[in-house]
């Protein structure tokens, strides 16, 4: 595999992940970004994502690149779709893979589109609900608008090129303990998270193709021909 790299920079450990990451507000152990990295750099964080694949269908993943905080141009503005992480590998089949992840811990998808509706994102917000709802209706609006930009993103794959035969997006959910009031994870935070995530499901009409476990799921559905995956994992993340 290639190195690791956060924002292009490439990391070997925490403190290097921590000094490119480079934004104190949002790097605090226990929340997302914290877990993100000491999941991947001390917890064997990638073989699990391996295992996620593997019990999703996705057999024998070898990761050919891992980049962390990287910008995925989807539409033709100007702004990007941030994504958390970004891996491609190939599978056993050699079938080439796209996996965007989105890592949370009991953090929001953001806000409701209906708000990007009404400020300068109004053209980019009308774009994806055509995109992905052409028949939308008012309720429609008030889904979470980073998960439309995070699924165009997974789907268009900005620099990374159309040469893939899979395209994921992997939702992975830290349900971090030890770590204090008010940072671990809370069910109730979690739990409206995934009816967020269900709710933006149904709405795009994707089927749910399977249930791992409890923790586990798989949805899948077709945009102009292609079936794109979209999987949310939840993981005990304990310090």
């Amino acid at each position: 595999m290639e190195p690791i790299t956060v924002k292009k920079k490439e990391v070997s450990n925490i403190l290097e992940w921590e000094s490119a990451f480079h934004d104190s507000i949002h790097w605090k152990e226990g929340r997302s970004a914290y877990s993100l990295a000491d999941f991947v750099l001390n917890r064997d964080g990638l073989e699990k994502i391996k295992a996620i694949l593997d019990d999703c269908g996705f057999h024998g993943l070898r990761i050919l690149s891992c980049d962390v905080e990287v910008p995925v141009q989807f539409d033709t503005y100007r702004n990007c779709s941030h994504r958390d992480m970004v891996l491609t590998g190939e599978l056993g089949n050699f079938d080439k893979v796209f996996i965007s992840v989105e890592a949370k811990v009991d953090e929001e998808f953001g806000g409701k589109i209906k708000y990007a509706l009404k400020d300068q994102n109004t053209g980019r917000a009308i774009d994806l609900l055509q995109k992905f709802i052409p028949n939308h209706k008012i309720e429609d609006e008030k889904l979470r608008y980073q998960l439309f930009h995070a699924l165009a993103a997974t789907i268009e794959k900005g620099n990374y090129g159309k040469a893939f035969q899979a395209s994921i997006m992997l939702v992975l959910v830290f349900k971090t303990k030890g770590y204090g009031d008010k940072i671990d994870y809370e069910v109730r935070k979690g739990v409206r998270n995934h009816n967020e995530f269900v709710n933006f499901m149904h709405a795009i009409h994707a089927n749910k193709k399977c249930t791992i476990n409890e923790d586990t799921e798989m949805w899948s559905f077709n945009y102009e021909g292609r079936e794109i995956f979209c999987i949310y994992a939840q993981i005990d993340h304990i310090k």
